[in-house]
This record gives C-alpha cells, sequence and structure tokens, in this order.
C-alpha cells in the first residue's frame, strides 16, 4: 500500500486478486483487546444498534490509493440511543474504510490487517457517536 499511488495501476497482467492491506489502523489500538475495546466504546457511545448489513456499495478515493464502502443496513434492535435518531426496523447508512471492488474483472481488497469488512447479510452490534466521523466498530453476533 502506498499512498498517493493509484491501486489500478499495481494490478499485474494475470492478477486476479489484488489485495491493498495496511498494517494498522488510526483509530485501532493493537494492545487493547478488542472485546474490551468494544465494551468500551459501547459504554462512551450516543448509540448502539444491531444492524443487519443489506447493501454495500464501494468505490475508490479520490485518490485511487484506497477504498471506501457505504453500508446500509437495517436496525435489527436498539441498544442505546441517546440521540433519539435511531429506529428499530429503519435503515442506517455507515461509511467504511475498505472494501471491494471488480475492475476490468480483476477483483480489488483494501482492508485493515487486524479489522474485518462488514459482509452483507451478517448481523452487527454497532456503537457509534455523532462525533465519529468515518469509524466503524463491529462485532459479530
Amino acid at each position: 500500500m502506498q499512498p498517493g499511488v493509484s491501486i489500478a495501476s499495481r494490478i499485474e497482467p494475470g492478477d486476479t486478486v489484488v489485495e491493498a492491506v495496511l498494517d494498522y489502523a488510526p483509530f485501532v489500538d493493537g494492545r487493547v483487546d478488542p472485546e474490551e475495546e468494544l465494551r468500551g466504546s459501547t459504554r462512551t457511545s450516543d448509540a448502539v444498534a444491531v444492524l443487519r448489513v443489506g447493501k454495500k456499495e464501494s468505490r475508490f478515493t479520490l485518490s485511487e490509493d484506497w477504498i471506501m464502502s457505504r453500508v446500509t443496513a437495517d436496525v435489527q434492535s436498539v441498544l442505546k440511543d441517546t440521540t433519539g435518531r435511531l429506529v428499530e426496523g429503519g435503515l442506517i447508512t455507515i461509511h467504511e474504510t475498505g472494501g471491494e471492488l471488480v475492475l476490468d474483472g480483476q477483483r480489488i481488497i483494501a482492508r485493515f490487517e487486524r479489522i474485518r469488512s462488514t459482509e452483507i447479510g451478517r448481523t452487527y452490534v454497532v456503537p457509534t457517536s455523532p462525533s465519529w466521523t468515518s469509524q466503524m466498530m463491529v462485532g459479530c453476533t
């Protein structure tokens, strides 16, 4: 992964899968147990919901050196909501760092080394706050 260098420019003839992996996540402390981090995030978040991913659209960033995804999910249940904006049975859109695209028949994946991307059809517990701009922490249920 090289910032500012197009992922597509690194595709070699014959490649079927190109994977760009960052070995760090700027918003995740690798020294902290993921379950403890999720518990801490649920305590400090404004809202916590159980979501089922229904749609995921990925596209290159403007510099084409990374992929961002727009995830649309059904709100299965609301566990906490101090904002009053989450509605059980409603939809929520989340912007996720990373994703997957197909370009000229070649699969391109952009992801962080220790973080799983959301998958269509899977259910997640998601703590969130308005101040968390592009961060999404997930825990499978």
